[in-house]
């Protein structure tokens, strides 16, 4: 039964990917947030390289609508400029949080095609100093 229910799964139309932080994001620095598939509860720290954090996909497709999300918003002049990346290189889906009000931020104009094989990542920058809690990535795939 269990099979049966991941082929129906391998086939829908549309996913939701999503990466989660974990408790906090290093500031001044540059993060992957890992896949929420592979860390599903807390305790989770980003990560310095897209590898460990990417998903794989497993047949072709588009990946748009990138929202993101942080708990607590970072305080004037703080940001965090998320990036999503293919095979490690950056896409044009990209979106920013900051600010001592903003705690989401999209980016629903830019889309990309992707293939089987290839790997998607969400990178995160932060400024030097803020708060940056709790943050979450996610990102619509369509597979055709």
């Amino acid at each position: 039964m269990s099979q049966h229910y991941s082929d129906r799964l391998r086939r829908l139309p549309c996913k939701t990917l999503v990466w989660n932080a974990g408790a906090s994001l290093v500031a001044n620095a540059t993060n992957y947030l890992h896949c929420y598939t592979t860390f599903p509860t807390g305790g989770v720290q980003a990560v310095e390289t897209h590898v460990y954090a990417s998903f794989l996909c497993t047949r072709r497709g588009t990946i748009k609508n990138l929202v993101c999300y942080v708990s607590t918003a970072h305080g004037a002049g703080n940001s965090s400029a998320y990036t999503v990346y293919v095979n490690g290189l950056p896409t044009a889906i990209t979106c920013t949080i900051s600010g001592a009000v903003d705690t989401k931020a999209l980016d629903i104009t830019n889309f990309v095609a992707v293939s089987i094989g290839n790997r998607i990542s969400l990178r995160c920058v932060t400024s030097a100093a803020g708060l940056f809690l709790n943050a979450l990535g996610q990102l619509e795939f369509e597979g055709v």
